[in-house]
């Protein structure tokens, strides 16, 4: 009984680790219905389904996915990221919520000790599970420094390969030279 206590527990509970399978994920990696829930982004469901899709069945990705979805408001960025949750996490398909799934907002970050306490926060999620999605609305209204810091998370180097980070913005910020 000892032997099959993490595979109860994840039958049960929602869990990252689990080395049989990805009892986590959602079986619900069809992605022809996106198009239905949807409308008008074709191109933008394809890329993003298959990127997506090949990240997660990838099982040493070089590096974090990384999407940033830009627009007008009600063009369906948040819709978007949380139709992508629904499909990956199970928890996140029934309740709205899951463990592996964190969202912030970057006008809620508008402190100067938020910023060291918004890596700290991301890092100690990403520690509990590598298969984890980070969604960062209004990315536009963080100061560049906040962008700065999110970088190792990114890079090749990055421990946190398996994770998908989203960033939701109105517009694209440019670099001045």
């Amino acid at each position: 009984m000892y032997y099959y206590k993490d595979k109860l527990y994840c039958m049960v509970k929602e869990c990252c680790h689990d080395h049989t399978n990805d009892k986590w994920i959602a079986n619900r990696l069809k992605w022809s219905d996106l198009s239905e829930e949807i409308f008008g982004q074709h191109i933008a469901i394809n890329v993003v389904s298959n990127l997506v899709y090949f990240h997660l069945r990838n099982p040493n990705p070089l590096k974090p996915l990384v999407l940033s979805f830009h627009g007008f408001t009600g063009i369906g960025k948040n819709h978007l990221s949380d139709l992508l949750a629904k499909r990956i996490y199970r928890q996140f398909n029934t309740t709205g919520s899951s463990k592996f799934v964190h969202k912030y907002v970057g006008t809620h970050l508008s402190k100067e000790n938020d910023l060291s306490m918004l890596v700290e926060n991301i890092r100690a999620k990403l520690e509990q599970c590598d298969r984890s999605l980070v969604i960062i609305d209004e990315i536009d209204k963080l100061p560049e420094k906040y962008l700065d810091i999110l970088l190792p998370f990114l890079d090749h180097s990055s421990p946190y390969k398996k994770t998908i980070f989203i960033f939701l913005g109105w517009k694209q910020r440019r670099k001045q030279y």
